[in-house]
């Protein structure tokens, strides 16, 4: 459910942010267009210089791209990732067992017992 979640909802609503970021609006009250770039934390005509960013960005911005999504290699190697864990997690799916009984919610005492005795008695088998 999650995976499927990601891919339609979450995608969507990416798009729809980005649709809004080209249009000027503000982020929380999206009907409010913004005319200045006061509201904004970063300015769009701003100067980064690689120095000024941290190494996460330039792991995340920079290389994983160019190895990841820029060679075979690191195609296949994620393709081969994703097919080994989705194995996993059908595999993992396949084996859950469940150990559950309406009964042990039952009260001592209460009526209903009387009815699992009979059920138990004549229909065991069933």
């Amino acid at each position: 459910f999650d995976f499927v979640y990601q891919c339609t909802f979450v995608v969507a609503i990416a798009y729809l942010d980005s649709v809004r970021q080209a249009k000027g609006r503000a982020d929380v009250l999206c009907c409010i267009r913004v005319e200045d770039e006061t509201g904004v934390c970063v300015r769009r005509d701003a100067k980064w210089t690689e120095a000024d960013r941290g190494f996460q960005n330039r792991v995340v911005g920079s290389y994983m791209p160019r190895v990841v999504l820029g060679t075979v290699v690191g195609k296949v190697v994620v393709l081969l990732l994703s097919a080994f864990f989705l194995g996993i997690g059908v595999y993992g799916c396949t084996r859950v067992k469940m150990n559950y009984n309406n009964e042990w919610f039952i009260p001592d005492g209460h009526s209903i017992e009387d009815a699992i005795k009979v059920r138990d008695t004549f229909f065991a088998g069933q």
